[in-house]
Parts: structure tokens; C-alpha cells; sequence
């Protein structure tokens, strides 16, 4: 099962089906690892193997000895659940979601095989992805705002994957570079709750994320107004010449200043802004 964007699914359905762009495939599908690089040791592909937990679309006798990115993925997946105990019976439904059934044959919350590759998809495109297993093994793949949905509302226990770091992990081996996430859960989350805030909590939000103040203190007076006094401090490096000070002096209502002089050369300039919030 996979909660997405349904516009971006359908934009990856069509992509995936159109004839002239099978290199997409091809790139996730192409035969390019070995058993060393999968993480697992022979002895463990093989009884994946056995239980038909593996591409079934191996062609001749040796083909099953290398392996496509996706399937690297998905072992991937499989190797963080077996830090959580996992066995093969609990594997079924990531199997379908990497190696499944034609999505015209699934439910409308299900595309088959196309569900690991969206997921690879968006990864690589740095939005956060999670899939989310119950103890029977179902599956639930989210991008990163389905993820606040399934937080808020799932009452059920579930053991948590974040695949990014996998598909990174996989580009870090191909020399193909980072793969930063773009989207995530955390961001999302405190842009929800910042859109909750008042003008005035705003203003206060806006001064503390400025990384050119050092120092910040606040006081509430009568009647709920605060006053934050932020400092910050320039450095013999910076332009401190008396010009510089000058022009600083002239901006703002209200700011108390400091200047050290050594040797006849200002060597730092520290200045503390009055707000009145």
C-alpha cells in the first residue's frame, strides 16, 4: 500500500508506461551488482531465494548472481528489518511492492512493482520517504507529507524505515554523489505549526533564527508587550571602520553600542538592537 502525492503517482505511472522513456527501468532494473555488494552473505540470497523473495525475473542460470539497483533497495529494506527481528513470512508485502503484479490488476491504494520504484523515484528526488510495517509484515510506503497522516492517526504498532538512507548509501557506492532530503517530516511538522503562530510570536521566531545575533534577551512587560534586546558583535575582521559605524549608528530606534580600540585600530564593534514587540 503507498499514501502519496496521487498527482505525482500518476505522473511516475505515466512515466513508467511510456515507451520512449524505458531507460527509466533500465537504470533501476539493469544488472549491475554483485551478491558482495547486497550486504547479505550467499547462504542468505539463496534461502530468500527459496522463498521466492527475490526477482523472479532471473533469465539464464547465472543471472541471479547479480543484482538491479532496485533489488539493492530492497534488500536494503530487508536488512533493517532484520535488526528488528523480522523473518521471511513478515516479507511478503515488500515483495509486492517492489516485484508485484501489473498496477492495472491492484487496488486504487496499490500499483505493484511500481510502488518500490516510486519510492526510489522520490527519494532521489530528496523527498523523505518511510515505509511503515505492521507486525504481519503489511506495508505502508508515505512520502513525506502522507507521513504526518499515518503519525497522526495510525493507532496500530509499527516498526518505522527510513529509505533515503538507503538509495544514498547505494549512490555513495556508484560514485554517483549525495542525495540530500529536500522534504521531510521535521520540516513540514514546524511549518504547520509555525503557520499557528501569532504575528507577534512571528516577529520573535524571525529574530531568534537570525544567526547574526549572538546574544538575546527578552523581557515581558505590562499589557503582554516584550522587549527583546539582540547583540551582535563585530570582529576585528569585519568592517569596522568609523564610516561603517557611522552608518550603523544611523539605522534602528533604539540600539546601544560598544567600540575597543588597541593601538589606535578599532578592533571590535558590538551592538545591541531594542525591539518592541
Amino acid at each position: 500500500m503507498i499514501l502519496a502525492d496521487k498527482q505525482n503517482q500518476d505522473w511516475f505511472i505515466t512515466l513508467n508506461t511510456d515507451p520512449r522513456l524505458k531507460h527509466i527501468s533500465a537504470f533501476l532494473d539493469a544488472r549491475r551488482f554483485t551478491a558482495s555488494d547486497t550486504g547479505l552473505t550467499r547462504r542468505q540470497l539463496a534461502a530468500l531465494d527459496a522463498d521466492n523473495l527475490l526477482s523472479q525475473v532471473r533469465g539464464e542460470t547465472r543471472a541471479w548472481r547479480r543484482f538491479s539497483l532496485k533489488e539493492l533497495a530492497y534488500i536494503g529494506v530487508i536488512l533493517q528489518l532484520k535488526t528488528f527481528g523480522f523473518q521471511h513470512s513478515q516479507l511478503k508485502h515488500l515483495w509486492q511492492a517492489f516485484f508485484g503484479a501489473d498496477p492495472a490488476t491492484l487496488s486504487l491504494l496499490s500499483f505493484g512493482r511500481f510502488e518500490g520504484e516510486y519510492a526510489i523515484n522520490q527519494a532521489i528526488l530528496g523527498d523523505q520517504i518511510l515505509f511503515f510495517f505492521q507486525q504481519d509484515g503489511f506495508v505502508v510506503i508515505c512520502d513525506s507529507e502522507r507521513s504526518l497522516e499515518m503519525l497522526d492517526f495510525c493507532d496500530l504498532p509499527y516498526t518505522v524505515v527510513h529509505f533515503n538512507s538507503i538509495v544514498a548509501g547505494i549512490f555513495r557506492t556508484l560514485g554517483l554523489g549525495d542525495l540530500p532530503v529536500t522534504s521531510n517530516v521535521e520540516a513540514l511538522l514546524a511549518e504547520s505549526l509555525e503557520s499557528q503562530l501569532s504575528g507577534k510570536e512571528k516577529q520573535i521566531l524571525s529574530i531568534i533564527r537570525d544567526n547574526a545575533y549572538s546574544e538575546i534577551a527578552m523581557t515581558k512587560k505590562d499589557k503582554g508587550k516584550i522587549i527583546v534586546r539582540a547583540g551582535r558583535v563585530y570582529d576585528g575582521n569585519a568592517d569596522t571602520s568609523p564610516e561603517m559605524i557611522l552608518e550603523r549608528l544611523t539605522t534602528g530606534d533604539f540600539k546601544d553600542v560598544s567600540v575597543k580600540k588597541r593601538n589606535g585600530r578599532i578592533v571590535s564593534y558590538t551592538e545591541v538592537t531594542t525591539f518592541k514587540i
